[in-house]
């Protein structure tokens, strides 16, 4: 086999390693924003009315979830970001 078969391999091996890494990265932020929103939920249910608020804000003021620091972009999209 030639060297450029083998480099081509690798590189290949390593965009897939990457494309898997991006892929768990996603589904852990899913999981991430079930788990807070079932949080709200049963903070909602525990508050008063007149203090509840929508999720979008509940997370804006959390800051921080589970050891990741929560950022809520302009059009609603939670981040989950480490925390260093």
């Amino acid at each position: 086999m030639s060297k450029d078969y083998f480099d081509k391999w690798e590189e290949r091996a390593k965009k897939n390693t990457e494309i898997i890494e991006q892929q768990q990265k996603k589904m852990s932020r899913k999981q991430l924003v079930t788990e807070l929103r079932k949080d709200w939920e049963k903070w909602q249910s525990k508050v008063h009315p007149e203090d509840q608020m929508p999720f979008i804000e509940y997370a804006e003021d959390l800051g921080v979830y589970k050891g990741y620091k929560v950022i809520v972009n302009g059009h609603g999209y939670i981040e989950f970001l480490t925390r260093e």
